[in-house]
């Protein structure tokens, strides 16, 4: 009889201990930005993707990935909880521990960019007395933004205390950056193609006036850091954007040698028309906003009067609803700046108040 008891209890227990696994094509499971799912794994590499859910029944949740050496927020009812460090091999990484009782939103923000390297997202596993996965209730208003662009966009330095700290992951955080504010201020949808280093016609340090692989290069692709293939063609019908803000041309001047004006401005022109052309029959009253500063300084300055001809000939000569945001000199020295002299936490924060004022509010 006492056995019998036993067995009894250890069955109640077992019960009360499930397991469920859901794969990343699952429906419940819902991603912002470029994502390319394969056979095995939902890959993406771009700043800022972000995948949220919702659990109920749940005590512990838990993600399988691959990650190269990027990293990312985890975040449990919109409240910071974790940094987690992706490595370069699959592996199973406990991210919540929750209160069973109660239902809970989840999102996993990607901080580092895509020169880190594409990331293979597998699957979910929660465990509690009864787990089940739902879409998030935070929804999105139907906004949709789109950002293009360069190591400012990407948030490269963001976290640095100094000017002169070395670049690493960890201190870089898309979340921060004004293009992020500005979604979570306007709870809009967005995507991200933006590299550091990259320029319209130049990337930074380069010995000529044109390079390979800039990033009107690089913008076609679902995954920036693979090589473009049929594959890899991002289809532009998955997300047709509101606004787009390109921000681009400061590597192309960093160095010498500059590119004349003339190609430059014509480059630039021809890579907005493309873009617009994904675009033009999905949405034709689209946005378009050139932010040029804050490390372009003076009223002289041959990136930002070059990027206000591109905006005077995109709306002149091809009637783009396109329009110049002057973010030059709105920054504070040394608080305003991060590693390299990129815009600290407090200066995408600066960054993103007056655009937010300029265009959206």
């Amino acid at each position: 009889m006492k056995e019998f008891g036993l067995a009894i209890l250890f069955s109640t227990l077992a019960v009360h201990v499930a397991s469920l696994t859901i794969p990343y094509s699952d429906l419940s499971l819902q991603y912002t930005g470029r994502v390319l799912f394969g056979p095995k794994c939902a890959q993406f590499d771009w700043s800022g993707v972000e995948i949220a859910w919702s659990v109920s029944g749940t005590d512990a949740v838990s993600v399988e990935l691959g990650a190269s050496n990027n990293t990312f927020n985890v975040f449990i009812d919109d409240k910071l909880t974790m940094i987690l460090n992706g490595t370069e091999t699959m592996e199973s990484f406990a991210i919540a521990q929750l209160d069973a009782s109660q239902p809970h939103n989840i999102k996993i923000t990607k901080r580092t960019e895509a020169l880190f390297g594409p990331v293979c997202f597998a699957s979910v596993t929660l465990q509690g007395p009864s787990p089940a996965i739902h879409p998030t209730t935070n929804k999105k208003t139907h906004l949709k933004i789109e950002y293009i662009g360069d190591s400012i966009t990407c948030g490269y330095g963001i976290l640095g205390k100094t000017v002169d700290c070395p670049f690493t992951r960890d201190t870089e955080d898309y979340y921060e950056t004004f293009g992020a504010i500005i979604a979570r201020k306007m709870n809009a949808a967005f995507t991200v193609a933006a590299w550091s280093g990259k320029g319209v016609c130049r990337n930074y340090g380069t010995p000529n006036i044109t390079s390979p692989d800039t990033m009107v290069d690089l913008y076609p692709r679902t995954l920036g850091s693979v090589d473009f293939s049929s594959q890899n063609a991002w289809n532009y019908s998955k997300f047709v954007p509101d606004t787009i803000i390109i921000k681009l041309g400061a590597n192309d001047y960093s160095t010498q040698p500059n590119p004349p004006d003339d190609l430059f401005i014509s480059s630039f022109v021809n890579f907005v028309l493309k873009v617009r052309q994904n675009y033009v029959r999905l949405n034709p009253k689209q946005l378009f906003v050139f932010p040029c500063g804050p490390t372009a300084r003076g009223p002289n300055n041959i990136l930002c009067t070059n990027v206000k001809k591109v905006v005077q000939i995109l709306t002149s000569d091809y009637q783009i609803n396109a329009f110049y945001a002057d973010i030059m000199d709105i920054l504070d020295f040394p608080q305003d700046f991060g590693c390299g002299y990129h815009p600290s936490v407090t200066g995408h924060q600066k960054i993103a108040t007056k655009m937010l004022s300029e265009f959206f509010l």
